[in-house]
């Protein structure tokens, strides 16, 4: 007969950097259990205090038994819609090798000798003396980037020279065919791709 072995695993990590108030600090691996790196299934942690280093943040996480077990730590913002779990991830451990957690292959439900964390708790973005981070990226959201060239925007009235502008910036959708467009074999054998542009308002503040 075989029997599962269950660990009960604390993940504790110190966070240096400056953290929002939206920001949140998750945990995502290789088993089921921490999403299979999955952004929506990532694990996230509970602040547990804060220190003159910056914040520790912790969870506890049972994991079946697996011989290795790969994790990394993320910086994110969590965006819940219904029951789904959306991220801005911000900032993510960049390390070639992933930390890892090996577990004893009899039944002892402890970490090997081996595995003793090197610094406890870990620090974000820290790991086996070497530093690796990188930004983050968008998971279910759309991002608009604005940026001008040289001089690319002139402001004719000498009133305005002074003055604070603000722009607004909208995506639009130009791709529609009209309803009552007549169909001919030309328009058949059309190919319609898809276009976007940007308008763009300013006004005065």
């Amino acid at each position: 007969m075989i029997r599962r072995v269950i660990y009960d695993v604390e993940f504790r990590v110190l966070v240096k950097e400056k953290l929002s108030l939206c920001d949140s600090v998750l945990v995502t691996g290789s088993c089921e259990q921490l999403g299979e790196w999955i952004p929506n299934r990532c694990i996230p942690l509970n602040r547990i205090n804060q220190t003159e280093d910056g914040e520790i943040w912790s969870t506890n996480i049972k994991i079946n038994g697996y011989e290795k077990v790969f994790y990394r730590y993320l910086i994110a913002q969590i965006i819940r819609i219904d029951d789904d779990m959306n991220l801005i991830i911000k900032k993510w451990e960049t390390f070639k090798e992933a930390r890892q957690l090996l577990f004893n292959s009899i039944d002892t439900n402890n970490l090997t000798n081996n595995e003793q964390l090197e610094e406890y708790p870990a620090i974000f973005g820290y790991y086996k003396n070497i530093c690796r981070t990188d930004i983050g990226w968008l998971t279910g959201q759309s991002e608009i980037q604005l940026r001008f060239h040289s001089n690319s925007l002139q402001i004719w009235s000498t009133k305005l020279r002074n003055k604070t502008l603000s722009l607004k910036v909208s995506p639009i959708d130009l791709t529609y065919q009209q309803e009552n467009e007549e169909i001919t074999l030309d328009s058949l054998n059309q190919i319609y791709t898809p276009t976007s542009k940007v308008f763009i308002q300013s006004a005065i503040l």
